[in-house]
């Protein structure tokens, strides 16, 4: 599949149904993420007022009307008129129970039962089975001369917050998932290349959650209908959560991708000016060449600096520039001959007579051949004579 731009063909953050739109809440304003989820979120909590409507108020309104008139809990214990258990309300949704013996009581079994025994609160449904036991503090009125008032006074405030306060309480859980799916997502668009900081990856996760809200909507309005069983929202619910992860990931590649810069861009230089790169800064006398402190000859004529050329008799803009148009230049009037170019104004050559005579060459140094001494020649040894045995002398 081929990721759409975001946010549709004009970029606009408004429906977080598709990868395109998910990944347009990532660059849109946190505000817009804010209002589609409350919008969601109270359509969920008018769904829930629906199911609260269907099962819960015509369960508490038959269970009243069949309390006896005397009845409580106190200092941890049921305090109950009669022995025998009492079925009080059980509608398929919801089943109350009193049970002081612990006996078995006959009925139809409920998606949620709650049951009062002698010490305990029991609670029963498809996520298992808790024992709650009564607080030893707690005194609570089990009646009907006190409860039936009570909640007829609160009756219609509790129909009127309903749905505003589910809404309130799914949006800030739905925020604080959205924190701990903004650095998976934030991980994912790093491997994949893709421009979008962390507090855009959270509005994206935020932004998912509006799917997730109208699709449990649509299966609690089922459920309190009738349509669905209790198995089949539990179905809805992940689905529905599972549906509003593939958004957020795959919503990760319609991201603009990250601008990696081109090694064969030739980045703009600073405007090249007159100005020699290696004159000294305006106001710097110690960097200032001195004509004094020059190393020419004075006997060698030197060429003509750029001050003394002249261009149509006046000095050049720039000083350090002999080719640089003059400040100003009179035009001529209209009608007059031209005059010509005036030849720059160049010092006088010196004559061949006022040259200094050329050095004589010096003679090249002779090379002393260093001389050996003369190698002794040796003597020829004469044969000695033999000596008379006659004459010894």
């Amino acid at each position: 599949m081929n990721p759409s731009p975001p946010g549709g063909s004009e970029g606009i953050a408004w429906q977080p149904f598709t990868f395109g739109g998910v990944a347009a809440f990532a660059t849109a304003g946190a505000l817009r993420a804010w209002v589609v989820v409350m919008l969601t979120a109270l359509l969920l909590g008018l769904a829930a007022d629906r199911y609260f409507v269907a099962a819960w108020f015509p369960a508490l309104d038959l269970a009243l009307e069949r309390l006896p008139a005397s009845g409580e809990i106190r200092d941890g214990r049921l305090l109950w008129p009669t022995p025998q258990a009492v079925e009080l309300a059980n509608n398929g949704f919801v089943r109350l129970l009193v049970n002081p013996n612990f006996g078995p009581v006959a009925g139809q079994s409920a998606d949620v039962t709650f049951e009062c025994t002698a010490d305990t609160l029991t609670a029963q449904s498809l996520f298992g089975y808790w024992v709650l036991p009564y607080p030893y503090r707690l005194r609570l009125a089990l009646n009907q001369p006190t409860l039936q008032p009570l909640w007829a006074a609160w009756r219609p405030h509790f129909r009127l917050g309903l749905p505003t306060a589910s809404a309130l309480v799914m949006v800030v859980a739905w925020a604080g998932l959205a924190l701990v799916l903004a650095p998976v997502a934030r991980a994912l668009a790093l491997l994949l290349r893709r421009e979008v900081p962390l507090r855009g990856c959270w509005k994206a996760a935020f932004a998912t959650f509006a799917p997730f809200a109208l699709a449990t909507a649509l299966g609690v309005v089922l459920y309190a209908g009738r349509g669905f069983r209790l198995p089949d929202l539990l179905v809805t619910w992940a689905l529905a959560h599972l549906y509003s992860l593939i958004l957020l990931f795959g919503a990760i590649p319609c991201l603009p991708r990250l601008a990696r810069a081109s090694p064969f861009v030739v980045r703009p230089s600073a405007p090249m000016t007159a100005a020699s790169p290696f004159a000294a800064p305006p106001g710097d006398p110690d960097l200032t060449v001195q004509p004094e402190a020059s190393s020419a000859r004075k006997d060698v004529p030197q060429a003509p600096s750029a001050a003394s050329v002249l261009v149509n008799g006046e000095a050049p803009a720039d000083p350090r520039n002999p080719f640089a148009a003059p400040t100003a230049l009179p035009a001529p009037p209209v009608g007059a001959p031209r005059e010509p170019f005036p030849a720059p104004v160049l010092p006088a050559r010196p004559r061949p007579s006022d040259r200094p005579p050329p050095a004589a060459p010096e003679p090249p140094p002779r090379r002393i051949m260093p001389t050996s001494a003369p190698t002794p020649t040796p003597r020829r040894s004469e044969p000695a004579e033999p000596l008379d045995p006659m004459n010894p002398s």
